[in-house]
């Protein structure tokens, strides 16, 4: 999170620290370098939250204590069982395994938000983009190539490029206005990619040689999280329509019928590898729903698959192994370190001194 102050700066915070930005509020763009002011920032684990606040005399205030966002990838078997990945213990962002399960792509967020993919069999991480803010990384059907958001120049923008590395990237969205085109998914047949801005959602055709984006029709605009089925004619996704947060599946890409998935609550569907099975996530919980389609689309009643505490990261928390029997999650550290709020007086002069701002 972001706050603009009357100094001229943008403060935030990332990885349990403040950092400091020159801003240009008439040309809404960053100015020089940005510096670290604070560290020691209480960081939540669900979706990253800093705990810091202004006030306009010039006074911080802030929660000191651990960044609890660092954590460990664990695969989870359908009876909760936990086996560690043996990879460093950061801070991760959002994730998504590739097709073969022989790769993941991980958002890194430093100095700035990077995607990284590990190599499974060969025990190495390989950068993926080095331009920008890059989030939301999404597979092709087949693993060769990766579409992801970008924030360049003070615009979101869209691209998709070849994962090993070969050619250059392919810019997918050309517009002028301030937009944020996050993709979710592609589907699996490689007709489309699924898109969402401001929590509406667009198809942008992607099997043909010319590009097109049209917006998608569904039930409900409140929607993300899109989860194509493996035959691509489902889609599921989280929907807010209705009050708390659920998990729907419409008919793909007519958008004609809609079933009520989750119980009580959920978010982040995937399916299983044969499109029998639909999972999400309730919090610390985790369901799988029997779903039939022979005849139609039939969904059966939720059942506890597992439960635990594993982070929610901004955006895609968890995946589904090809193999249909593990699951990919983010467990926490442990932090004993009990809260403490600090203030500090005239704090906005020595953001004045530390980060200048052009006159």
């Amino acid at each position: 999170v972001a706050r603009y102050l009357r100094t001229g700066h943008l403060v935030y915070g990332r990885g349990g620290s403040l950092h400091a930005v020159s801003f240009d509020l008439q040309q809404m763009k960053t100015k020089g370098a940005s510096k670290l002011l604070v560290s020691g920032v209480r960081t939540e684990s669900s979706g990253g939250a800093v705990q810091f606040a202004f006030s306009d005399d010039g006074t911080l205030v802030y929660v000191a204590g651990p960044n609890l966002a660092i954590s460990r990838f664990v695969w989870v078997d359908r009876s909760g069982e936990i086996t560690s990945l043996g990879l460093p213990v950061r801070s991760y962002g959002e994730f998504k395994l590739s097709p073969d399960g022989k790769s993941l792509a991980v958002v890194f967020g430093d100095e700035k938000d990077d995607i990284w993919i590990y190599n499974f069999e060969r025990e190495s991480w390989s950068r993926f983009t080095v331009e920008g803010n890059n989030q939301n990384p999404v597979w092709s059907p087949d693993g060769t190539q990766m579409a992801y958001a970008s924030l360049r120049e003070g615009s979101g923008k869209l691209f998709r490029k070849n994962v090993d590395g070969t050619g250059v990237e392919q810019q997918l969205t050309k517009f002028s206005e301030r937009a944020w085109f996050r993709p979710d998914a592609w589907t699996h047949d490689g007709r489309y990619l699924l898109l969402r801005k401001d929590q509406k959602n667009w198809l942008l055709t992607t099997a043909e040689d010319t590009l097109k984006l049209q917006p998608h029709a569904r039930k409900s605009d409140q929607s993300w999280f899109s989860a194509p089925s493996p035959d691509s004619h489902w889609l599921a996704y989280t929907s807010s329509d209705l009050g708390p947060w659920e998990v729907f599946v419409e008919d793909f890409p007519s958008a004609t019928k809609r079933w009520k998935i989750s119980i009580d609550g959920g978010e982040e569907p995937r399916w299983s590898p044969d499109g029998k099975e639909l999972y999400y996530r309730n919090r610390d919980q985790w369901f799988v729903v029997p779903i039939s389609t022979e005849t139609g689309f039939l969904p059966g009643k939720p059942r506890l698959l597992f439960e635990g505490p594993y982070i929610n990261v901004y955006g895609y928390s968890w995946d589904v192994h090809p193999d249909g029997q593990r699951f990919l999650a983010l467990q926490a550290e442990e932090h004993t370190n009990p809260r403490q709020i600090r203030v500090v007086l005239n704090w906005f002069e020595e953001l004045k001194q530390e980060v200048p701002t052009e006159k």
